[in-house]
């Protein structure tokens, strides 16, 4: 491929120059967001045990829900880049898994390593392609999780805005529920993410 077409072909995917910058800026706000439904399950917890904390229980439903749908957009910018340069072009090519294997062997013979025997590396390759099948799953696994996440985050904003505790009581036992829900989502998602991208980032 020459130069030219090269960086015409870089310029296929949408906002690929600026993916590891907006992938940092993700991650703070995910970290952010998952600390805030945490805050707000707690809060409300605490509200419906002694009646204190209701207006801020209030404000970090709104903040949680805010930051919930930021990471989202956030997350659907940098997708395409992850899509192409990650899944496509590595976890999903097993001759690509399989060449990065043999560089590896390679590497470390130039070290002075013995270079394993071809079954060794080939055993590797095939473990290597497991192993990128499995982290692409949970990659998927965690969008969804995502998804769910952000609904749940603003029906909690909503429940919390509207709701008036002293004329349905039982509400908070249900929105707690939805809160607790929106926290381990956030959580789920929050390790996920980073396990899949110690594997291998944009």
């Amino acid at each position: 491929m020459t130069a030219a077409r090269s960086a015409r072909y870089h310029r296929l995917v949408f906002a690929e120059a600026w993916a590891r910058p907006l992938l940092v800026v993700h991650a703070v706000v995910a970290c952010a967001a998952v600390a805030s439904a945490t805050h707000a399950a707690l809060w409300l917890r605490r509200h419906l045990r002694d009646g204190s904390r209701l207006r801020a229980t209030r404000r970090f439903g709104t903040i949680t829900a805010a930051l919930f749908a930021l990471a989202f957009v956030g997350g659907l910018v940098i997708y395409p880049t992850y899509r192409t340069r990650v899944r496509a072009e590595l976890l999903d090519d097993p001759i690509a898994l399989t060449a990065m294997v043999d560089a590896e062997a390679t590497a470390r013979a130039a070290r002075g390593e013995p270079l394993p025997p071809p079954e060794v590396r080939a055993a590797r390759a095939e473990a290597r392609v497991a192993d990128a099948a499995r982290a692409a799953r949970w990659f998927d696994v965690k969008e969804y999780l995502a998804l769910v996440g952000l609904l749940l985050a603003l029906a909690v904003a909503v429940i919390l805005r509207a709701w008036t505790p002293e004329a349905a009581p039982a509400i908070g036992g249900i929105t707690l529920g939805l809160a607790l829900a929106t926290a381990a989502c956030g959580w789920a998602t929050g390790v996920i993410g980073l396990l899949t991208t110690a594997w291998r980032g944009v």
